[in-house]
C-alpha cells in the first residue's frame, strides 16, 4: 500500500492548519486564514502541488477556502475528527480501496491471492480508522527550514 504524494500532503496540510489553529487559541488569538503559499513554504512543499490538494480538501469539506483580500484557508470542524483511513480512501479514490492484482492469476478460478489483497487492504483502513486528525497533530506548527 503506498498513498499518492497528493494524499499524504492532504494530511500534511491538515495537520499544519490544525497545529496554527491551537497555537492561536493557546495565546488567545482568533485563528487566522492561511494561504496556500504559506502553507506549502511551512510543510516544504510546491506551491502548485498544495494548491491542488486544498482544492481536493474543500470538495470533501475538510478546509473552506475562499479567494481574494480577506480569503484563505481554514479547518472545517469535521476535519478534527476525521478518521484517517476513511480520510486517505477519499483522498485516494479506487485507486487503494479497490486494490487489485494486475495480473490474471495463474490458479483462477480458485486463486486465493485477490481475496487476501483485498482483505489486507481493509484492515489497512480499519486501522487508519483507529486515528484522527487531531490525535495527530504535532503541538507546534511546522517551521520552514531556512537553508
Amino acid at each position: 500500500m503506498q498513498p499518492s504524494r497528493a494524499t499524504e500532503l492532504g494530511i500534511r496540510i491538515l495537520m499544519q492548519l490544525a497545529a496554527l489553529e491551537n497555537a492561536a487559541l493557546a495565546d488567545s488569538a482568533q485563528p487566522s486564514r492561511h494561504t496556500s503559499s504559506s502553507i506549502a513554504h511551512n510543510i516544504g512543499a510546491p506551491q502548485t502541488h498544495v494548491a491542488k490538494v486544498v482544492s481536493k480538501l474543500a470538495e470533501l469539506g475538510m478546509v473552506n477556502s475562499t479567494r481574494g483580500r480577506t480569503g484563505g484557508i481554514v479547518l472545517t470542524p469535521e476535519a478534527r475528527t476525521k478518521k484517517l483511513g476513511t480520510l486517505m480512501q477519499e483522498l485516494e479514490g479506487p485507486r487503494l480501496s479497490n486494490y487489485r492484482v494486475h495480473d490474471p492469476c495463474p490458479f483462477d478460478p480458485e486463486c486465493q491471492l485477490h481475496g487476501v489483497l483485498q482483505l489486507a487492504a481493509q484492515q489497512f483502513f480499519d486501522h487508519l480508522d483507529k486515528t484522527t486528525i487531531n490525535d495527530i497533530v504535532p503541538e507546534f506548527p511546522a517551521k520552514a527550514k531556512l537553508a
